[in-house]
């Protein structure tokens, strides 16, 4: 979160520098996770397909984002029955542009069933990715920001990828 305060004071608490202020008038919700999440157009089609390993079941959803710690899926009717928080789907296998088919663990975080429009929307997490993996979905997450036009990637994407140690393209910063 960050808010303006101009009243603030520096303190010391416990022996460690801290702010004293009044509640601010005004907050401003960041995002609460550590990774930027790529929106994928609907149109890209990125699949990634989930097995359960003890259930037998198998599943081929689409990507609607994408980070490096998961991802949010769509798949076509109400599977909001079937699929519960916790389960995990190992192998999970991704298929990213540019990197081909990346396998990880994915555990279900939340199932949401849009009746509008007939589709069930999982949360997902990947679970102890490989390097190899972790490097191929920054790499597609980044491939994604770049596919967007550069006014959108000069707002959203630049310096959430740069936070995740991920350069955007060289377009993005004419000039330098």
């Amino acid at each position: 979160m960050r808010w303006h305060c101009p009243g603030a004071t520096q303190v010391q608490l416990e022996d460690a520098p801290a702010y004293a202020t009044g509640v601010p008038e005004e907050m401003h919700y960041h995002q609460k996770r550590g990774a930027f999440r790529a929106s994928v157009r609907r149109t890209a089609d990125i699949a990634i397909e989930l097995a359960h390993p003890e259930r037998q079941r198998r599943f081929t959803a689409y990507l609607m984002d994408l980070s490096a710690t998961g991802c949010k899926v769509r798949l076509e009717g109400d599977l909001s029955r079937s699929m519960t928080a916790g389960e995990l789907y190992t192998p999970a296998i991704l298929t990213l542009p540019d990197a081909g088919r990346v396998e990880v663990a994915a555990e279900v975080r939340h199932v949401h069933f849009r009746e509008d429009a007939n589709e069930t929307h999982v949360g997902l997490m990947f679970k102890q990715p490989s390097a190899l993996a972790q490097r191929s979905i920054s790499i597609a997450s980044s491939t994604i920001c770049n596919a967007r036009p550069a006014d959108w990637r000069r707002k959203t994407c630049s310096k959430a990828l740069l936070h995740n140690h991920v350069r955007p393209a060289e377009d993005d910063h004419p000039g330098r």
